[in-house]
């Protein structure tokens, strides 16, 4: 790119400079020069000395003594080597920044000969000297501190050393001694203890800044629990979320604001309350009240707990961008780190009063309170109106003899700069700090910047003010705290040189335990290490003299700073929010200038605007051409035609003139909001009208894709298939809504589905462990008729690449309660003289987890070390001891994600089972991360009830009733599939088998989810099998198709089970005859092709039911006598659901050894498997090499790809529509009784 544009330029180099200057006319300005400050020359001819007659003629540098330009970089080529001189301006660069700037140049340019295929994003910009300073020299705060000890305990210890001396001085009372508050705490704790609070348990504390406030504190976090603080000056709804959000065990109330908060908080959940003064409540008649009198005559020794510093000490509620506050889960180890070196840095002991001056609800109490009560120091705090900055506040300091006051910039610009004779240092944080405010503090104390975010528990660094420079405005937020790191990276996530802004990144000891109820924002928060490429091998070249490891997860600030020379952080800005709308990252460009295709739109522009707060949208903004007209919908239609859904905006404004900056750009800041009323979707959008519907949208709109679904939108015609049904009962039955899938299809609306939804019978599922015998189902039967050789190794594995830093130990707790829950991967089979049995085992010790680290290997071994690993672990399944599952965690050096290999017996497993047990896994992991109990959803029916359900209905009339329809397979005109090698047809093997794969592009993607279903009411089922059938019929030449059908299986045979949630080998597998369609009309063979599926009864499966389960033996054997299909299909559905926001894994295509033994016989022939992958369908064709050459089958493959686009092109077509029989189940046409119908009433209109 930059040689294109180099040469472009050259053709025009001839033009004068100063023409060029006159034409554009730029603003001019006397501090540089016009269109240009940076200069390069680079001199390649000769500049050795010329001889002429008499004569020699010598270059010799010249200076001028003057910068024309900022910058000016001259290179001269002699004799192979480079040489140059940078000049610049003095008075905007200091001589060590260039410097600098011509080292980066240096190893840039030595990084580029030496890897000139790397991308220069990744090619090393800082010296290996740079790199040691900054990511590691900078970075080295490791300092002692009682890591082993929890917040609690140190106080205790701290109170049995100076039991008499004051802890707590509330304005100008009687002062509480630290014996008294540990043992009114202890009795608090002993209260809480009984209620149930215990290690990270939250406990709600709504009270005023006062004694009782530190009194519960101490005591929540004695009891174990984790303290939520609720100001009861905040709005009621505000506390209503955060009560619902937390759910905490017990809420305790101050004597002052005990009716006030009862009135505001109780009723908002189900918490308990606690009185903390003398007296009793009022309160709602079933809501329990307990006296303060008999919480002080309680215990008050130290209760034991087996809290840990791992363990939540609380939980600060901050502003979210969504609207909603979001809960930051703090722990003890964090508190104890940022008290100690509080205490350490600025000299707190017996004899120090620490002002409390923030609200307990904001993380800056938690400095004030801790560095006191673990010092021996006396914390003073006063009321709300004492503490308004102004001449109370000030005086109160004064008289309270305050030795160190954390205040915030704004109330040091508030409060008078008095005499403050006691006054020693003041740490001024939460917000930037002015210089003004420095000069006017800094004189006869020690003034400390501090910064940090509340996810880093208060404070990360801080810069003690001694000497700024007059030039200096900006106060610098100064160095990592003991035991934190700090990392100013790129948007590459590089680290960047001394002095250029990037992203802060900060780790250590005093990072949060992530957000509460919300994975999504963890995950994008808390991250691995981003440093990628070289920058680590100073982690493994590390100096002799330290241990210093850089840490396993950071916490994105999303603050903008930059080093200064002496390792100082300067913080300069907030960086820009990311478009990113609902979880996709959109390029609003692409949207742009699809818009700018329209015959009618002369010009263009997308935003992300977020007029409601929280409420992200995109908006187009369209200037029409002129004397033309453009709408809204046409607008939408048009951009749907090439953009996936969520890149359509949510709001198009047409604007009589673009707004533009003064350089001819698009003024963006002043393009208007959107009319708020959006009438241009009044007549194609109906918006939920009942609190199901919109829970049915929600739904829908998560499943699908789609930014927003009508009630009257069909859920097939907008992509649904069978597969994502499934997914649609489950996340409704969490939204509280009951349903089965035969309503879903009978009723494909919104408006439809919410009418019936709660209307079938209450499911009463098993809760408990399942154990015990458990029926062989139909797929099950088929399974072990097949006389495999290793029958233990036919397996389903999945490699999810990681997005986030696991923790090994988690992850295998997080296995073992998905073992306990789903009781189907605790499956046991043993082979007896009467076939093959099978079991559910209770659970065991043993957990299938390992923990392979791969990263000491050299990064090329490590894939193929990995893949080694995981073709071992697929042989290693045990059906008769177990386990039926084996997942592994590989860690990888740092430059590559690690991964996640899950390997589960296919007898324990179907593809809906996958999406379940991804879900359950990684809220299971999640739930561990916060320290929170691992809760599941409900359970639905066991695969035990399922299979005892199965056995009890094959013999009924109904199933039996089905026996004429699959004996009529036997009279078809069925022919063997041709083969290349008829020879060795009957060495089908694993190890013979082989694979190549077609796809459809997004686009055609989308149409076949979403155009192809309205033209003829179908499922994507039937056009594939369609196109199938299609190619086939041209490979084969024969009149038809016998083909095995793979359905989910998961029919409703009885109102007692509800299957959604559960986790099993649920596949129906069947043979269905497909008759080639009737001539070339691609309409008619989609027609036909519908109609033949839709008389499959049960959506087939009573075939299994008939062949393996039906107590009449001639019956079984009239099934097992029917011809058997030489192909076999399986559509699997919609695998981009998998990996949805806030996931912390995504899909691997990496290879992870073969899942079957290659000792095995195939079933089928020829193998058609496939789904939506990216957004594109990809279908697999699986055939073996004895048997057919792989032309043979791509080219049945390309003729399925034809076949599929000529049903998908037709069906875009205006002449594309039509009715079926199967849309009219009640009139019993047949097709041409419809045909002659619709055509009469065509006639009509």
């Amino acid at each position: 790119r930059v040689q294109a544009t180099a040469v472009a330029a050259y053709s025009h180099q001839d033009v004068p400079f100063e023409m060029l200057v006159d034409e554009l006319a730029p603003e001019r300005e006397m501090s540089h020069t016009p269109l240009f400050q940076i200069m390069f020359t680079l001199q390649n001819a000769s500049l050795q000395p010329r001889h002429l007659p008499e004569l020699t003629m010598t270059p010799i540098p010249a200076e001028s003594g003057t910068a024309k330009f900022d910058l000016t970089l001259a290179l001269t080529e002699t004799d192979g080597n480079l040489q140059g001189t940078l000049e610049y301006n003095t008075t905007l660069f200091d001589k060590s920044t260039v410097a600098r700037m011509m080292e980066h140049f240096q190893k840039l340019l030595e990084g580029i000969v030496a890897d000139p295929d790397q991308s220069i994003t990744i090619l090393p910009l800082l010296t290996e000297a740079e790199q040691w300073q900054i990511l590691l020299e900078w970075n080295q705060t490791t300092a002692v501190y009682p890591h082993d000890q929890c917040i609690h305990q140190l106080f205790t210890a701290q109170a049995e050393r100076t039991p008499q001396a004051t802890a707590v001085i509330h304005e100008y009372n009687t002062p509480l001694t630290y014996a008294e508050l540990n043992r009114r705490a202890n009795q608090v704790a002993h209260r809480l203890r009984r209620h149930g609070v215990g290690p990270d348990t939250f406990v709600g504390l709504c009270t005023e800044r006062s004694p009782e406030m530190i009194i519960g504190i101490m005591g929540i976090l004695k009891a174990g629990g984790a303290y939520l603080p609720l100001d009861p000056a905040y709005p009621p709804e505000r506390l209503a979320f955060m009560i619902e959000d937390a759910r905490p065990v017990v809420i305790l109330l101050g004597s002052q604001t005990a009716e006030e908060a009862i009135s505001r908080v109780v009723g908002l959940s189900g918490s308990q309350v606690v009185k903390s003064t003398n007296g009793s409540t009022t309160r709602p008649p079933d809501y329990q009240t307990i006296r303060l009198d008999s919480v002080t005559q309680g215990p008050d020794h130290n209760p034991t707990v087996n809290t840990t510093p791992d363990n939540l000490a609380y939980i600060i509620y901050t502003s979210g961008s969504t609207g909603k506050p979001k809960g930051v889960l703090l722990e003890h180890r964090g508190v104890v780190n940022l008290a100690t070196a509080v205490i350490q840095d600025f000299g707190i002991g017996p004899g120090s009063r620490i002002l409390q001056f923030f609200s307990f609800s904001f993380d800056g109490s938690v400095l004030d309170i801790f560095s006191t009560l673990l010092s021996g120091a006396a914390l003073v705090t006063a009321g709300r109106e004492t503490m308004l900055p102004g001449p109370d506040l000030a005086k109160f300091m004064q008289d309270q003899a305050v030795t160190l006051a954390p205040l915030p910039p704004a109330a040091l610009a508030a409060l008078p700069a008095g005499s403050y004779p006691t006054l020693q240092t003041i740490i001024s944080g939460g917000e930037a700090c002015s210089r003004e405010i420095v000069d006017r503090w800094m004189p006869g104390r020690r003034f400390v910047n501090a910064y940090g975010p509340t996810e880093s528990t208060v404070a990360a660094t801080w810069h003690v003010v001694e000497n700024l420079s007059p030039q200096t405005s900006n106060v610098p937020i100064g160095r990592p705290i003991a035991n934190t790191q700090l990392y100013i990276l790129d948007k590459h996530q590089q680290p960047v040189p001394v002095g250029v802004p990037g992203e802060l990144y900060i780790g250590g000891d005093g990072l949060a335990r992530g957000y509460l109820n919300r994975p999504d924002l963890t995950a994008e928060k808390f991250v691995p290490l981003p440093v990628i490429g070289n920058r680590l091998s100073v982690n493994s070249n590390q100096s002799p003299t330290t241990n210093y490891r850089l840490p396993n997860t950071v916490y994105r600030t999303g603050d903008r700073c930059r080093y200064l020379p002496d390792g100082t952080v300067e913080f300069l800005e907030r960086l820009d929010h990311q478009v990113k709308i609902r979880g996709f990252r959109i390029e609003l460009g692409e949207i742009e200038a699809i818009l700018a295709e329209h015959p009618d739109v002369r010009q263009a522009a997308a935003i992300v605007r977020e007029d409601t707060p929280g409420k992200k949208r995109l908006a187009a903004y369209v200037l029409p051409e002129e004397d033309t007209a453009v709408s809204p919908p046409d607008l939408r239609q048009f951009l749907s035609q090439t953009l996936p859904a969520y890149m359509i905006p949510a709001a198009f404004v047409i604007l009589d003139e673009m707004p533009l900056t003064p350089n001819g750009k698009v003024n963006r800041k002043a393009l208007p909001a959107p009319d708020p009323s959006r009438p241009e979707l009044a007549a194609d959008f109906v918006a939920p009208r009942t609190p199901q519907e919109a829970a049915l949208a929600d739904v829908w709109a998560q499943l699908l894709g789609l930014e927003q679904v009508g009630i009257h939108d069909n859920f097939f015609e907008l992509g649904g298939d069978s597969i994502l049904s499934i997914q649609v009962i489950t996340r409704a039955k969490q939204a509280g809504l009951h349903l089965t899938p035969k309503q879903l299809f009978q009723n494909p609306t919104i408006a439809e589905l919410a009418a019936v939804a709660g209307s079938g019978p209450v499911i009463q599922a098993e809760q408990g462990i399942v154990t015990g015998d458990v029926p062989l189902t139909p797929i099950q039967y088929w399974f072990f008729a097949q006389n495999l050789p290793q029958p233990h190794h036919w397996n389903q594995a999945m490699l999810l690449e990681v997005t986030a830093d696991l923790h090994p130990a988690l992850l295998e707790t997080a296995v073992s309660h998905i073992l306990t829950h789903h009781d189907a991967l605790r499956l046991r089979f043993r082979r007896d003289d009467g076939g093959w049995r099978q079991t559910n085992a209770a659970p065991d010790d043993e957990i299938p987890f390992s923990h392979i680290d791969l990263s000491d290997l050299p990064a090329e071994r490590q894939m193929d070390a990995l893949q080694a690993q995981a073709a071992f672990l697929q042989t290693s399944l045990d059906l008769t001891h177990g386990p039926l599952l084996r997942i592994a965690y590989f860690t990888m050096s740092s430059d590559q994600p690690d991964y996640l290999l899950f390997i589960i017996h296919h007898l324990a497993v179907d593809s809906i089972s996958w999406r379940i047990l991804l879900e359950d896994f990684q809220n299971a992991y999640l739930q561990l991360v916060q320290g929170g109990e691992v809760r599941f959803p409900p359970k639905s029916s066991s695969f035990r009830q399922w299979a005892q359900q199965l056995t009890q209905y094959a013999p009924t009339e109904a199933v039996t009733a089905e026996l004429p329809f699959w004996q009529q397979i036997a009279r078809q005109p069925i022919r063997s599939l041709p083969v290349d090698f008829s020879d060795s047809a009957a060495d089908n093997s694993e190890a013979s088998a082989r694979s190549l794969t077609v796809s459809l592009t997004r686009e055609e993607t989308q149409a076949l989810l979403q155009d192809v279903p309205t033209a003829y009411g179908t499922e994507i089922n039937d056009v594939l099998l369609a196109a199938l059938a299609q190619a086939c019929a041209r490979w084969t030449g024969a009149p038809g198709l016998l083909l095995h059908l793979e359905g989910h299986g998961r029919e409703d045979i009885s109102e007692e089970l509800d299957i959604s949630r559960t986790v099993g080998w649920f596949t129906s597998l069947f043979p269905i005859w497909l008759e080639a369609a009737r001539g070339d009309e691609p309409g008619e063979t989609l027609k036909s092709v519908k109609e033949q599926l839709r008389r499959i009864p049960q959506r087939g499966i009573g075939y299994g039911l008939l062949r393996y389960l039906h107590k009449d033996t001639a019956v079984r054997q009239q099934m097992a006598a029917l011809p058997q299909p030489q192909i076999g299909f399986n559509y699997l559905g919609q695998f981009d659901s998998l990996a949805e926001e806030g996931a912390v894994f995504a899909p691997s295509r990496a290879s992870i050894g073969a899942p079957r033994s290659m000792e095995g016989q195939r079933a089928h022939l020829l193998d058609v498997n496939g789904g939506i992958v990216g957004g594109q369908l990809q279908m697999e064709w699986t055939y073996s090499a004895h048997c057919h050459r792989r032309a043979t089958i791509e080219q049945v493959a390309n003729d399925f790809v034809a076949a599929l686009r000529g049903l998908i092109a037709h069906c875009q077509s205006t002449e594309a529509g039509g009715y079926t029989p199967s849309d009219f189940p009640d009139a019993a046409l047949d097709e041409e009784e419809l045909d002659a119908l619709m055509l009469e009433l065509g006639q009509a209109d």
